[in-house]
């Protein structure tokens, strides 16, 4: 599975992840996203790669650079690839801290037209029913 995680709630953000990946701790692996030593094809290959203590590994990737800026052809062809394919033992995970992914980019697009989305904001006490709608709808 692959998930989309973006917000200005680092707590609910942290919360979330914490949920996905409970009981999985030590199969988490945490890159980031948007270091000059990040590289999409050493993402995939950690998607693609058998987890060593249980039936599924996570691939957890803060702030992708392919969400914040365009990509040669030759990558996008890769992430989706990848994406319209995706290994069933890996759950991939992009998340960000700073509220929103570019949602005009072709990366973004491909790779949420196969995720599932959480945007995790703060809230104040007139928007919490809305809030509790969606979670009751999540669920």
């Amino acid at each position: 599975m692959i998930y989309i995680i973006q917000g200005n709630e680092e707590y609910f953000i942290r919360q979330k992840l914490a949920e996905l990946c409970k009981g999985y701790e030590k199969e988490v692996l945490y890159m980031d996203g948007n270091s000059k030593d990040f590289s999409l094809l050493t993402m995939i290959d950690e998607c693609h790669s058998q987890s060593l203590f249980s039936d599924k590994n996570f691939v957890l990737v803060e702030d992708p650079f392919f969400f914040s800026k365009k990509i040669s052809d030759n990558e996008l062809s890769v992430l989706e690839d990848y994406i319209n394919h995706p290994s069933y033992e890996t759950e991939l995970i992009f998340y960000t801290y700073k509220n929103q992914f570019n949602s005009h980019l072709k990366a973004y697009k491909s790779v949420s037209s196969n995720a599932r989305i959480f945007d995790l904001n703060s809230y104040d006490y007139r928007n919490f029913s809305t809030y509790v709608g969606q979670r009751i709808n999540e669920e």
